[in-house]
C-alpha cells in the first residue's frame, strides 16, 4: 500500500514497507485540518491510500483513532466488523449450523414450558445468523479497550490479529502518549504487521527506529526521515 498527499512538494508518495510505520507532522494547522477531514471524507483531493491502483475506502476499510481517553467507543465498531467476519469465515460451517440448530431448538423448548407454565401463548424472535447470536451473548475481546497503554496496545493486536481494517490512522497521539509510550505502541504496531499512519498536528525531535516520518512546514515544503 501507499500513501498519496496531494498539497506536497516532493515527498507525495510514501510506501508503507513493512516494519515500519509512516507519521506525517503538520506544522500547518489548516493543513493538518484538510487530511483529518479527508479520513473522514469530507474531501478527496487532500490524502489518499492506494492498495495497488485501488483506492481504499477511509469510511469502511481504515480506522481512525482521535479520543485516546475513550477507546472503548470504537470498540462498537471494530465488534460490528468482527461479527461479519465471523459470519462470512464461519456461518457455513456444518458445526456451526448444527449447532445454531441446536440453540434454536433448546430457545424454542424453554418457550414451549414457559406457556406450559402460564396456559398462554408467548411469541419469540429468535436469531437466524451467527452475528445475532454473537451480539445476543456479546461477544468481545477478555480484555477491552480499557485506557492507557495496554488498552491501545491491545486494540491494535485485535486488529491486526483478525484483520479487521486495512489501514489504522492515530491522530496526534504522540501529543498524548509519553515517548516511552509511543515507542510502546509503534513496537506493537509493528510486531502485528498493520499498516499504521500517524498524523499529527506538530513537530516532534524525536524519531523512532520503525517510523518513515514526513514533517510538512507552513509552505507545504516537506522533508523526509528515514
Amino acid at each position: 500500500m501507499k500513501l498519496k498527499l496531494y498539497d506536497v512538494d516532493y515527498n507525495d508518495e510514501l510506501i508503507f514497507e513493512d516494519g515500519y510505520v509512516i507519521s506525517v507532522e503538520c506544522k500547518e494547522k489548516s493543513y493538518f485540518n484538510q487530511l483529518i477531514a479527508g479520513l473522514k471524507g469530507l474531501n478527496d483531493n487532500r490524502i489518499a491510500v492506494f492498495e495497488g491502483d485501488e483506492r481504499i475506502d477511509f469510511q469502511k476499510d481504515s480506522i481512525v483513532v482521535i479520543d485516546y481517553f475513550g477507546l472503548s467507543q470504537y470498540e462498537k465498531a471494530v465488534i460490528t466488523k468482527l461479527y461479519k467476519q465471523i459470519e462470512k469465515t464461519c456461518g457455513n460451517s456444518p458445526q456451526v449450523i448444527d449447532s445454531l440448530q441446536n440453540v434454536y431448538s433448546a430457545l424454542t423448548k424453554i418457550t414451549e414450558e414457559i406457556s406450559d407454565v402460564y396456559d398462554f401463548t408467548f411469541d419469540m424472535d429468535v436469531p437466524t445468523g451467527i452475528s445475532e447470536y454473537l451480539k445476543l451473548i456479546s461477544l468481545k475481546p477478555q480484555n477491552g479497550f480499557d485506557y492507557g497503554i495496554s488498552g491501545i496496545c491491545n486494540f491494535i493486536s485485535l486488529v491486526a490479529t483478525l484483520n479487521l481494517y486495512k489501514l489504522t490512522v492515530f491522530v496526534n497521539a504522540k501529543s498524548f502518549y509519553s515517548l516511552d509510550e509511543i515507542n510502546e505502541i509503534i513496537k506493537a504496531c509493528v510486531y502485528s504487521g498493520q499498516h499504521v499512519l500517524f498524523i499529527d498536528n506538530s513537530e516532534f525531535e524525536y524519531k523512532n527506529p520503525n517510523e518513515i516520518k514526513l514533517v510538512i512546514d507552513e509552505d507545504y515544503y516537506d522533508v523526509l526521515y528515514k
